[in-house]
């Protein structure tokens, strides 16, 4: 934009590709990646060495006791983690924008309050708590339903990320055009 003349339109730009579509997006993918594996892995584990058939011998409902505090967990924790993410990200084009292209800061800031509206603010969150119930609920899932050996509790991580991620990318599209289309 700067060859064109149109430096002033990097804030919005940014703000708009960051606050709708990308921390959103990006940060449940890696959440989707890491903890997903994560409670398929956990949940997996213990399925297989019959730890779960302990908990339903104990009269404990393994679906309180296991799934429900990660729910819990993913709800405040994915939102925050956009939050912070869209932040930090406007955060490093501000300070790229101002040393490379020796923008003003009161322009650059100026530029992102007059294009940021709280419906790109509330959409983002939004996204992310389905995201947070997605990742929680394919991944529990998935560690629940492992049969057999530590190879399938493997083999059921990796078609969490999978899932996680396809239907990730699936929700945003639909959110995205609830939001704005």
């Amino acid at each position: 934009l700067d060859s064109l003349g149109m430096l002033n339109a990097v804030p919005g730009v940014v703000v708009v590709a960051v606050y709708r579509f990308l921390a959103p997006l990006l940060t449940g993918i890696i959440v989707a990646g890491r903890m997903g594996a994560a409670f398929t892995a956990r949940i997996g584990t213990m399925k297989v060495s019959e730890e779960i058939l302990a908990l339903e011998t104990m009269a404990i409902n393994p679906v309180r006791f296991l799934v429900v505090q990660r729910f819990l967990g993913m709800i405040i924790a994915l939102p925050a983690l956009t939050v912070l993410g869209s932040f930090m990200a406007l955060f490093g084009s501000f300070v790229y924008c101002v040393s490379h292209f020796g923008m003003g800061p009161n322009v650059y800031i100026v530029g992102i309050l007059d294009i940021l509206t709280p419906t790109d603010v509330i959409s983002g969150i939004v996204k992310s708590l389905f995201y947070a119930i997605v990742i929680v609920m394919i991944g529990c899932y998935r560690g629940l339903i492992v049969e057999g050996s530590a190879e399938e509790v493997g083999k059921a991580t990796m078609v969490t990320v999978v899932w996680s991620t396809l239907t990730i990318i699936v929700l945003d599209t639909v959110l995205t055009t609830a939001f704005y289309g």
